[in-house]
């Protein structure tokens, strides 16, 4: 992607609504089809050799990989046609199970393909028995990607011009490569559905996150008989318009944080002043930018920049995603407040919107933002989620308005803000410091499927299902569409990181 609204701060977290867990996953870059290496049919659709690899394209892997032609309006059919990409990681068994598993990829924007790279290695048990499948969803990765170039400079020292916003917005959408009311979730998952039978596959196993489990949610209310079994992690239920309580869940996440180091003995005796110290490197910021130096990693030469509240705003808010990450920020705050030193933070400032800039389709996250949440907007919401006192402010909702108020309004089903009710079984992940999903999210869907379990994992952030023995417990579930005998005590044992007390590590 070029980074999605990157000119400035408000466009950038005004337009990043959601985010998968990024540092779990290794990111795709290119793939290499061998039309000599025919792996054979899986239903009608004929499968090749192919490396898959990150965006560093340091590591690589083998893969199984095709095309899938789909029309870019269902009601015409024989209207503009789109290559679907597909990958099968394939199963280590003999004769692997049919019901494979379909793994939906968060954002929105990011491809499957990207997200989840090395599932079958994550998940192991999962991929012993089932193959995988990755489908980059319809203007993500290589499925007619829905980029901006337009959106792609990132100048978080600018102040916030909705005109040029606007501006700069009606550029993207002249010059996208589809139409982007045809690139919303109910138009996505017909693509699913459509590919599912084209791979002769009775009943998929869903399996996402955040985002992601909104389009499962979806799917299992429009072809409910297709779903054996549904995995949904860092959940959003329909009902939910991502945006008004950003901001407000983000800070509340902040002062998790805060309370985590006042809890722990090394980081309080270390940073015994870290929340009134981040304040006021907040408010000095916002009053008075500073001129910095620092080392671009990526090309070895120095850059001078103009660090503002906008850059350690995009710091603290994707840092509150990982458990990970959170252990050492507050060891970056403290040198900055306390020493000075801001270029620890201005570097994982920049490297984190390099990352998105990799991440996400620009458009296909408009397509989806513009539809599905901005028109569902309500007054009441914004008032009790203000983000006057938040240290976000009201960058996420200017930046969305800007945003929304030019692009069009796309395709959406007339029962897709309802709840979701479904016999299927479904399993439920949350980490209980998760900065945008927060437990009650999943909670809220939970009460409308009648055979689920909810699982939050205490510390953590955005994405669990990867962690500890999580993968063992969606192995076990998958395989036996039940929750007898499942057993998360195992699931205690996971906590969050160490903080650092300085930037060699913890303490032990």
């Amino acid at each position: 992607m070029r980074l999605y609204f990157g000119y400035n701060f408000r466009l950038v977290l005004g337009s990043i609504i959601s985010l998968f867990y990024c540092a779990a996953w290794a990111g795709s870059g290119h793939i290499e089809l061998s039309a000599s290496q025919s792996k054979g049919l899986v239903g009608s659709i004929e499968f090749y050799e192919c490396r898959l690899s990150n965006l560093s394209e340091l590591f690589s892997r083998k893969a199984e990989c095709a095309y899938v032609n789909v029309p870019e309006n269902h009601q015409q059919p024989d209207s503009k046609q789109l290559d679907i990409f597909v990958a099968r990681l394939k199963s280590n068994a003999a004769k692997a199970k049919k019901d494979a598993v379909l793994m939906i990829a968060g954002g929105p924007g990011q491809a499957a393909s990207q997200a989840y790279l090395n599932a079958d290695r994550i998940y192991k048990k999962v991929s012993r028995q089932r193959d995988i499948y990755l489908i980059d969803q319809r203007g993500t990765g290589r499925s007619n990607r829905m980029d901006c170039p337009e959106l792609s400079s990132v100048r978080l020292e600018k102040q916030f011009d909705a005109n040029l916003a606007k501006t700069l917005t009606k550029a993207c959408l002249e010059n996208l490569p589809g139409d982007p009311r045809f690139y919303t979730t109910s138009v996505a998952i017909k693509d699913l559905e459509l590919i599912r039978k084209a791979l002769a596959i009775p009943q998929w196993n869903l399996m996402g996150a955040s985002y992601g489990s909104r389009v499962e949610l979806h799917y299992l209310k429009k072809y409910p008989k297709s779903i054996r079994t549904a995995v949904m992690d860092s959940v959003i239920p329909p009902e939910y318009s991502l945006g008004p309580a950003i901001a407000m869940e983000s800070q509340r996440a902040l002062e998790k944080m805060f309370e985590a180091c006042r809890l722990d003995d090394d980081c309080n005796d270390k940073y015994p002043n870290l929340e009134q110290g981040v304040s006021s490197l907040l408010d000095g910021l916002e009053k008075s930018p500073r001129d910095i130096t620092i080392e671009n990693f990526s090309t070895g030469k120095q850059e001078s920049i103009k660090y503002t509240k906008n850059h350690l705003a995009v710091v603290l808010r994707f840092s509150l995603y990982s458990h990970l990450t959170v252990s050492i920020l507050p060891a970056m705050l403290h040198e900055a407040y306390a020493n000075n030193n801001l270029a620890p933070l201005a570097r994982q400032s920049m490297g984190n919107l390099k990352q998105l800039n990799n991440m996400l389709s620009v458009g296909m996250h408009h397509a989806v933002l513009c539809t599905e949440d901005f028109p569902f907007f309500k007054e009441s919401d914004l008032e009790r989620n203000s983000s006057a006192a938040t240290y976000l402010g009201d960058a996420i909702i200017e930046g969305i308005k800007s945003t929304c108020e030019v692009w069009p309004s796309g395709i959406i089903d007339k029962d897709f803000k309802q709840a979701v009710a479904s016999d299927v079984p479904v399993l439920l992940f949350s980490g209980s410091a998760d900065p945008i999903t927060p437990p009650s999210y999943a909670d809220v869907a939970a009460k409308h499927l009648s055979d689920s379990l909810h699982i939050v994992v205490q510390g953590q952030g955005h994405g669990v299902s990867h962690l500890g023995c999580a993968p063992t417990i969606v192995a076990k579930f998958i395989d036996m569409a039940s929750f007898d005998g499942i057993k998360t005590k195992c699931l205690d044992k996971i906590k969050p990181a160490p903080f650092f007390i300085d930037f060699n590590g913890p303490s032990a």
